[in-house]
């Protein structure tokens, strides 16, 4: 099995890493077209400076939503079921160095959806 993983569970953990790689690259956030499908309609997100934006405020200003200095850090993924995995990274923001929580679930179509990210600025 090796870098294949065999149960769902472990599949929902890669396709979440896959996803989020694909979300952090300039090309994806800077193409509302190609930004749109990636994000859940409700999605919630906690900003560094622990404000709540939506799907609507991250296609407005991607800039602030998904630039970042360099490549995330990936520290863990989690298999949270079969149709939700959760990566937790190390990132470099505008406002320094950040931890960053983001869930991803399949929808009932099979895409996968960013539906809550957190990020947490490094004292």
């Amino acid at each position: 099995t090796g870098d294949h993983p065999s149960r769902p569970q472990e599949k929902s953990a890669q396709a979440a890493v896959e996803h989020e790689k694909l979300l952090s690259d300039r090309e994806t956030w800077a193409d509302a077209q190609r930004l749109a499908p990636l994000l859940a309609e409700d999605l919630v997100w906690v900003t560094a400076k622990g404000r709540l934006a939506d799907k609507t405020a991250a296609i407005n200003y991607p800039e602030q939503a998904f630039a970042l200095d360099g490549d995330p850090d990936l520290v863990r993924s989690h298999a949270v079921s079969d149709d939700t995995g959760l990566v937790v990274s190390n990132v470099r923001t505008a406002r320094g160095p950040a931890v960053r929580s983001s869930l991803w679930t399949r929808t009932t179509h099979g895409a996968w959806t960013l539906a809550m990210r957190q990020d947490t600025l490094e004292l």
